[in-house]
């Protein structure tokens, strides 16, 4: 992550207010670095949600390139203040589909996978951690849908 996004997303941690404009360029930085976690590319929303402190975004695999043993996934990019110190914290949340039947997949460990980066003063570089599969245990992702190819 770069310095200065780094340096504006701490300011926020620590209760600073982005305006659109700055929103943007952190976003970008952001989803670099998640490309390079999850190790492919993605489709982005080009209408996030940018609030002062917060945003939300939306996340697409790519179209599959054949048949039914591929996967799609939709996701949810979220960035807000952490309850705990003074942390920014950003979190992914990913829905996988069978890309042949459009169905949901689901393992004995929940129905989603979710990743996560926090920022804050004094912290080692950011970088980002996978937490697995978890269970969706207010049913908040349930209503996922299967990405559009478009």
């Amino acid at each position: 992550m770069k310095a200065e996004s780094r340096a504006q997303l701490e300011a926020v941690a620590n209760g600073s207010s982005l305006s659109e404009a700055l929103w943007r360029p952190i976003l970008s930085d952001v989803l670099a670095d998640l490309e390079e976690h999850l190790g492919e590319g993605f489709r982005v929303d080009p209408s996030p949600e940018l609030h002062g402190t917060s945003c939300g975004l939306w996340l697409w695999s790519k179209a599959p390139s054949s048949g039914h043993s591929e996967r799609a996934w939709t996701a949810h990019l979220a960035v807000g203040p952490a309850t705990r110190d003074r942390l920014l914290s950003i979190t992914l949340t990913q829905a996988y589909f069978d890309s042949g039947t459009q169905q949901r997949i689901h393992t004995p460990e929940g129905s989603i996978v979710v990743h996560g980066l926090d920022v804050g003063a004094g912290r080692a570089e950011p970088r980002w951690q996978s937490y697995g599969w978890q269970s969706d245990s207010y049913d908040q992702w349930i209503d996922m849908p299967f990405p559009d190819a478009t």
